[in-house]
């Protein structure tokens, strides 16, 4: 490969690293402005990711009892996801449980 052609690939690399920084550092404004759930997921389904794909969003909420959590949806999730997953006990066994429950402790 020739100099050159070393350069152009190099800076193709860096401006690509540039810009998935800047597409970050706009994602994490929008969250940090955000100041209720839809403006979350407006700002979370409004960013540029890598794959180009839209984002699916799952955002779940821990009702005023903190023994169920709500799900909302956005993006390809199709309809047996959302309907069997709209509402779950803090004491399921699935993912989205598991990550919230230490936050509570």
């Amino acid at each position: 490969m020739s100099a050159a052609a070393r350069e152009r690939a190099s800076r193709r690399s860096s401006d690509a690293r540039a810009q998935k920084a800047l597409n970050f550092a706009q994602l994490d404004a929008a969250l940090q402005a955000a100041e209720s759930t839809v403006a979350i997921v407006d700002a979370l389904q409004g960013a540029v990711y890598a794959s180009g794909d839209p984002p699916i969003i799952c955002l779940g909420l821990l009702d005023a009892e903190s023994k169920n959590l709500r799900f909302e949806y956005s993006g390809p999730v199709t309809a047996e996801i959302r309907d069997r997953y709209h509402v779950a006990s803090m004491n399921t066994p699935i993912v989205p449980v598991d990550v919230i429950k230490p936050v509570n402790r």
